[in-house]
């Protein structure tokens, strides 16, 4: 059986997340490298892509990963302020 599977990102990539730095700061960029693709596959379909960072305990999906400091600091903007209304 052979799956063919595309991921929006590669192992050693960069790329930035949106992290929560307390009341005052709120959301800010985070750069970080991709370490480790987790690709689950169920009955031949693929289920899931998880992203793993280095020193980083926590997965992620694609959409909570930023190719760009500018996209991440445009979600981390639109989290602020959500949080401040």
């Amino acid at each position: 059986m052979n799956i063919e599977i595309e991921t929006k990102y590669n192992i050693s990539d960069i790329v930035w997340t949106a992290e929560y730095s307390g009341d005052e700061i709120g959301f800010k960029p985070i750069m970080n490298r991709i370490l480790t693709i987790d690709v689950q596959i169920f009955d031949r379909a693929l289920r899931c892509i998880r992203y793993f960072l280095c020193g980083d305990g926590t997965s992620y999906d694609e959409s909570q990963l930023f190719a760009t400091k500018a996209e991440c600091q445009a979600e981390c903007d639109q989290l602020n302020k959500g949080a401040h209304e």
